[in-house]
């Protein structure tokens, strides 16, 4: 397969290939995410956990992701290449899903390991794919192309929720099932990587040699040099510390809605349906918004972005405090600020850090990058849950939304002082 071939008719200039990487996101995220949904909903209802408890547990299921993602990343890039890492990670979540089956019957020790593995899978993948998807697009289509796949994957971010919400109405409690069926989805997610994802190109681009951007790919780096290269470019440095500043008080979604819901005195099988209305947002506006990048420029769009959260997060203090009397103006408006700020954040981020890194290196580069954020959120979510129980939950929503704002403040501050402009004219 041409690397750079496009789909018949198409005018966005976004490879095969990463539809086809798309179609498994989507398939590993339905999976995923009809137990995600309902991770918050398990642990306060029937685990009665404490909200402190609850978002440690949270920040870890989302977090522990961190261990593993720097050493996948330089896996990839030094040994076993993008595709075999890629499809480890799909795989080790899918027989995830084993375990928790088997958990969910015989005991929660065996779903706890799946649920661990379940995210070891995800920091495995996460970042070899991401550099698939780069190595196969030309540099002026990288931005539509990321934007394509977290469409795709927010399909799967959709569909999954929507899954669980209807299995839960039909079965009242009735994981099993709900289980049974993620692990049908997970499976289909892993056959298609295999079937349908090529190895990337080898040939060097001439737009990263001209750059600059390439070592000599017959070198084999050690962990210590790799992550040395990585961070050597001002420019990735200085995004890594923006959005691990930004991370350290993003609440997880599943705590905002778990707190919504408890605020409005919603029914509990209604939660997974607010994952659905993000996914809904981010599905409709993320390709646009990934081609909107390309021509405006990465910085701008992602700082766009968390605007839109420290704004959500504003929205969501508010409704934290009217509670029941207007849930529908507080959840609302919640669901779509969330949805737009994952649709210009979450593929642009990567998008300009692969533009910033080296091609040998790549890998390494993007699980540093989201492992900073995976833990800086471990941070953030055990912190929500201790203000929740210490200072009341509408409280700690206000000082979440200030904590945001002053972090904007300051990135919007560094970037209109050039403290990007190492490279900004280049790359965006």
């Amino acid at each position: 397969m041409d690397a750079f071939q496009t789909t018949p008719g198409s005018t966005t200039g976004v490879p095969n290939v990463v539809y086809w990487i798309g179609l498994t996101s989507l398939l590993t995220d339905i999976s995923a995410e009809m137990i995600a949904s309902t991770l918050p909903v398990f642990l306060f209802s029937v685990l009665a956990l404490s909200p402190l408890q609850v978002g440690f547990l949270d920040g870890v299921y989302h977090g522990i992701t961190a261990l593993v993602r720097v050493f996948a990343g330089y896996w990839a890039d030094s040994r076993a290449g993008n595709r075999v890492v890629a499809l480890t990670g799909y795989a080790l979540s899918a027989l995830a899903r084993i375990a928790i089956l088997v958990g969910a019957s015989f005991g929660a020790i065996f779903a706890l390991v799946g649920l661990l593995m379940d995210r070891l899978g995800k920091g495995i993948r996460t970042a070899p794919r991401d550099a698939l998807i780069a190595a196969h697009t030309p540099a002026a289509q990288q931005g539509a192309a990321f934007g394509v796949h977290r469409t795709m994957d927010a399909v799967g971010a959709f569909v999954g929720p929507l899954l669980a919400a209807a299995l839960l109405w039909w079965r009242p409690l009735g994981f099993e099932w709900l289980i049974a069926v993620s692990l049908g989805f997970a499976l289909a997610g892993v056959l298609s990587f295999w079937w349908c994802v090529p190895n990337a190109p080898t040939k060097l681009r001439s737009e990263e040699e001209a750059l600059h951007l390439v070592a000599q790919p017959s070198v084999r780096l050690s962990m210590f040099d790799a992550l040395k290269i990585a961070v050597s470019d001002r420019v990735f440095l200085r995004i890594l510390g923006i959005a691990t500043l930004m991370s350290l008080f993003t609440i997880s979604d599943g705590l905002i809605f778990a707190s919504l819901q408890r605020a409005a005195a919603m029914e509990e099988h209604l939660v997974p349906l607010m994952f659905v209305g993000t996914a809904f947002v981010f599905l409709a506006t993320a390709a646009p918004i990934g081609r909107v990048a390309d021509r405006i420029g990465f910085l701008p769009t992602i700082l766009t972005g968390y605007g839109l959260l420290a704004l959500c997060y504003g929205v969501f203090a508010v409704g934290s405090v009217m509670g029941h009397s207007a849930p529908i103006l507080s959840l609302g408006g919640t669901i779509i600020l969330l949805g737009l700020h994952y649709a210009a954040t979450d593929g642009v981020l990567v998008a300009f850090a692969v533009r910033v890194l080296p091609s040998n290196v790549r890998a390494t580069g993007l699980a540093l990058l989201t492992s900073a954020i995976a833990v800086a959120r471990i941070g953030a979510s055990t912190l929500y849950g201790y203000g929740w129980e210490k200072l009341t939950q509408p409280v700690t929503a206000a000082l979440f939304a200030a904590a945001m704002t002053g972090c904007l403040v300051l990135a919007v501050i560094s970037y209109l002082r050039g403290f990007f402009a190492a490279r900004v004219e280049v790359l965006s």
